[in-house]
């Protein structure tokens, strides 16, 4: 479908509805081969389970689950969607062998796709938690290692819904603190996605899907002193935009790892 791609990411902000629809349309269609990953759930079998009806109620004949005791083989498959849950317990699930399955399949056109934890997860840089609903104390965010499907890019979920515009430009400054360099950060909105296009060179296209908007954070170059609780510091400036469904943009700093 897009020849001159070579990687292709779809995440999605949480509670996917008309998402899944668009999911099994950039897939291939029904006949797509579709491997659901539960890895993230309390209740992978439950998940999975209402997933693969969703899927089937769209039309999607070839659908089959791995749990996450099973070993991940991703031969001959057009597609993986990563479903909700806690996003490291996603990584350690998944464990050193999986992810390096899933890198293979993603590095030969595979769909990646995942909502909510399934999208948290993507980059090499991932929110696992803090900075709760809206409060705004950067120091009790928490970062770890993601996927690293893609570099330069921490992503976000449940954005507006949970009021979490806080938490890019925080990650954004301890990617520097902790090496992975300058980053952009995306925001999704719940039942919002965005396809991400690489190609062989050049930055990542991107596309909004879904019923309300991605947030896009890029850092402006310009350094900024705060001061919070007596103590001063300097953080990196951050400028901020948002896109509805149907609008493109490029993420600058963000490549196929």
């Amino acid at each position: 479908m897009y020849p001159e791609i070579v990687r292709r990411l779809f995440i999605v902000g949480g509670s996917a509805v008309t998402c899944v629809a668009d999911f099994l349309g950039l897939s291939g269609g029904k006949e797509a081969n579709i491997v659901v990953l539960p890895h993230a759930s309390s209740v992978p079998a439950e998940v999975a389970q209402e997933m693969v009806k969703t899927l089937k109620g769209l039309g999607a004949r070839n659908v089959r689950v791995v749990m996450p005791d099973e070993k991940l083989n991703l031969d001959g498959v057009d597609a993986v969607y990563m479903l909700g849950g806690d996003q490291s317990v996603l990584v350690d699930r998944l464990g050193k062998d999986g992810v390096a399955e899933l890198k293979r399949a993603f590095a030969r056109g595979v769909l990646i796709a995942g909502s909510s934890a399934g999208a948290a997860c993507v980059g090499e840089l991932m929110i696992s938690g803090g900075m709760p609903n809206g409060t705004w104390n950067p120091t009790t965010l928490t970062t770890r290692d993601g996927l690293g499907l893609a570099s330069g890019l921490v992503v976000d979920t449940h954005f507006a819904q949970r009021r979490r515009f806080a938490r890019p430009r925080a990650a954004m400054n301890q990617a520097l603190n902790k090496g992975y360099g300058l980053l952009s950060g995306v925001g999704l909105d719940e039942d919002t996605g965005v396809l991400i296009l690489f190609g062989e060179r050049g930055q990542p296209l991107c596309t909004v899907y879904g019923e309300c908007h991605v947030w896009v954070y890029e850092p402006t170059g310009r350094n900024r002193r705060v001061v919070r609780h007596n103590r001063a510091r300097t953080v990196r400036g951050v400028g901020s935009r948002k896109y509805s469904r149907g609008e493109s943009f490029r993420l600058k700093r963000t490549r196929a790892a």
